[in-house]
């Protein structure tokens, strides 16, 4: 039977590109999809993070990103009413439990209730799966012999790493750009590792903090759609240039 997924990846809120996810939810909601996977680093929560200097603008404004993450969920809900949601946990949303746990851990208590990603984004409330344990490797999403996670590789080396890290194929994010690897296994059939992109900003004032001193980033927007059969399953990988992508269907989506 016939089986579509679409795969989403780095929103990266409040970082997130308005425009292509716009883009996104046009061309889902002509696609149909069965499913759509959110690939980890939806959220960024950026005044949790340990990793790079706190901006004092963005520190008290936890309750805002919420609030724009439930919105940019509901316009994906929207998209696909009839969709199966799935949304794995990646790094960035791994900040919240590192922050309570290190920082604020007479707080614990309240991670299996209140303070979770599921319960701040009222994942219930629109019908969206969450899946927990990117820092254990649980964090999958699986169909056919195909995993689905964020990963945890930045490096040229990516989807090779991946590759082996999960011993076949498996679509990826993290790394904000499309890239690919594969090998034929032992009985001639291609495993392949792929990212496909991120929907966050890459150019401008608003893009996520990120390593290094350049003025500009590598990452490239995108996003994925896997079409099952009984037999096999076809990943393509959408770039998004300038807030416009063109669908398999060969018609263009404008954010």
């Amino acid at each position: 039977m016939a089986h579509t997924v679409a795969v989403l990846a780095d929103h990266q809120i409040p970082y997130h590109d308005e425009g292509a996810i716009e883009a996104v939810n046009k061309y889902i909601y002509d696609l149909k999809p069965d499913e759509i996977v959110i690939n980890g680093d939806f959220m960024d929560f950026p005044m949790l993070s340990t990793k790079f200097r706190r901006n004092h603008t963005t520190r008290y404004a936890l309750q805002t990103d919420l609030d724009e993450g439930k919105y940019v969920l509901k316009s994906h809900r929207k998209a696909a009413p009839k969709a199966k949601i799935t949304l794995l946990e990646g790094n960035h949303e791994l900040r919240l439990r590192s922050f309570i746990e290190e920082q604020a851990d007479v707080l614990e208590p309240l991670l299996d209730t209140a303070l979770n990603v599921e319960s701040l984004l009222g994942l219930d409330t629109l019908d969206i799966d969450w899946v927990q344990g990117w820092d254990t490797g649980k964090a999958l999403w699986k169909r056919e012999g195909l995993i689905i996670t964020h990963g945890s590789w930045h490096s040229k080396a990516s989807a090779a790493k991946s590759h082996m890290g999960y011993y076949g194929s498996v679509i990826f994010a993290h790394i904000h750009r499309p890239t690919i690897y594969g090998e034929t296994d032992y009985t001639g059939v291609p495993q392949i590792a792929r990212s496909i992109g991120c929907l966050c900003n890459v150019s401008g004032d608003k893009q996520p903090p990120r390593a290094g001193t350049t003025p500009g980033s590598d990452w490239i927007q995108g996003f994925g759609v896997v079409h099952f059969t009984d037999k096999r399953y076809q990943v393509h990988s959408l770039d998004i240039i300038n807030g416009s992508v063109i669908g398999l269907n060969g018609k263009e989506y404008n954010g």
